[in-house]
């Protein structure tokens, strides 16, 4: 360890926190548009109640939207969904990254889709974001092929440092998840990215937590085996998220026109807009409403069913965003859905709700993204509380194994492979064969 920190890398580790800093910055402001959007668009439901004809205009808008975007992914096509799998090709070498027209198209493209409501997220944009801030710097300034993709890496956990407030799951997820090695340099030179782009986040947004979570009781060692079957059904559930999401990319690719994909989902969101808002978006007003709300399990189920068939449809289409936070809100029922169950039919003491909807997404993060490290960090940072490690790791090992039995692969590796697969079909070979 003591060679990461020679002079000779005095100069790269600069250009990290200068890196980390300007992706700060664009994701911080990316996070800030959203949350505006977002109180945007109840204000659009909120009018349309009271004036249903307004159902009108929102299709038109929609419907322009959506043609847009499809315009825009068709003729950059690494504009598509979360933007973690392109800088995972970047990394393995497979494409050349570009940050511009990239970079702003993907900013203004996200926010678009995100901000109609489509049930994405926004840390993998971000993360896309980071990476491409990186590549923006490394034109000017990057000496080698290495320094190059140490620095990528570096963006990268900036990016998705601001976009979660949670600097240590930004450099524990590109490592688990965008990196096959660690070396001393490139985690020291993550390390710096992250805190230099967690510092502009609190400094604009604040320090408060993401989710507002609190934890005035924690369920007995005794009772760690309820954990498992937990465990068990995330894992399950991992399985039939990423299938469907592999599913509605191919039944989207039978849309001849590129142009005309996104529109099903933007059709399907303005259903929503008349039928169910609180579905619209990565969900995290349902979360508030099912922490306040005492819904019976069959909702609880229907609710899981219906935001993960939304969830695909959006992120089938191509449309510029991620499955973080999307994945996460389907953790939080399914925990949730999972307490009532214990209550109910048990009789378990109801005072451990936002304890289960923390399991509930630590274990179906891993089970989605085979990174159970990462996910409980993750739930740790963002609920700002240190006391639950052991429940987080036993529940998100569980959904991990699980799914890796049921034979799933990894959701990132898969869209990659799937990514490469397209260009390949296209005429568009990889720098690099695959595997």
């Amino acid at each position: 360890m003591r060679k990461a920190f020679e002079a000779k890398h005095t100069l790269l580790y600069m250009k990290a926190v200068f890196i980390g800093l300007l992706a700060g910055l664009i994701v911080t402001a990316y996070r800030f548009l959203l949350l505006k959007l977002t109180e945007g668009r109840w204000f659009v439901v909120h009018a349309a109640e009271k004036q249903p004809l307004f159902y009108i205009a929102i299709f038109v808008v929609l419907t322009i939207t959506a043609l847009i975007i499809g315009a825009t992914v068709s003729k950059y096509p690494m504009l598509k969904g979360s933007g973690i799998p392109q800088i995972k090709g970047g990394l393995r070498g497979f494409f050349k990254l570009s940050w511009f027209p990239e970079l702003p198209l993907k900013f203004f493209g996200g926010l678009l889709a995100l901000g109609c409501g489509l049930s994405l997220g926004r840390e993998g944009p971000s993360i896309q974001l980071g990476g491409l801030t990186a590549c923006a710097v490394n034109k000017k300034f990057a000496k080698s092929q290495k320094e190059e993709d140490c620095l990528l890496t570096a963006g990268s956990a900036a990016g998705l440092t601001a976009a979660f407030g949670a600097p240590l799951s930004g450099v524990l997820f590109t490592f688990e998840e965008l990196r096959n090695r660690m070396t001393h340099t490139s985690l020291v030179t993550a390390i710096l990215s992250c805190l230099a782009a967690g510092i502009v986040s609190e400094a604009i947004l604040g320090q408060l937590p993401v989710f507002s979570f609190t934890f005035p009781n924690m369920i007995p060692v005794s009772d760690y085996f309820l954990l498992i079957p937990l465990g068990v059904v995330c894992g399950t559930v991992a399985v039939i998220f990423n299938q469907s999401l592999f599913l509605s990319q191919d039944l989207h690719a039978r849309i001849k026109s590129p142009l005309l994909r996104p529109l099903p989902a933007f059709w399907l969101t303005g259903i929503l807009f008349a039928g169910f808002p609180l579905l619209l978006g990565s969900g995290h007003d349902l979360l508030q409403e099912i922490k306040a709300e005492s819904y019976a399990v069959p909702i609880l189920l229907i609710l899981i069913a219906a935001k993960l068939l939304f969830t695909a449809i959006c992120y089938g289409s191509g449309s510029p965003g991620g499955i973080f936070l999307p994945l996460l809100m389907l953790g939080a029922i399914i925990g949730k859905t999972y307490e009532l169950l214990l209550v109910n039919y048990f009789d378990y003491p109801h005072i451990y709700g936002s304890f289960f909807i923390a399991l509930g997404m630590t274990a179906f993060f891993s089970g989605v993204t085979k990174a159970p490290i990462t996910g409980c960090v993750l739930i740790l940072e963002m609920t700002a509380s240190l006391s639950h490690l052991i429940p987080l790791i036993i529940a998100a090992l569980t959904s991990y194994g699980i799914a890796n039995y049921l034979g799933d692969s990894p959701v990132y590796d898969e869209l990659l492979e799937r990514m490469l697969n397209d260009r390949k079909k296209e005429g568009i070979y990889p720098k690099k064969e695959v595997g």
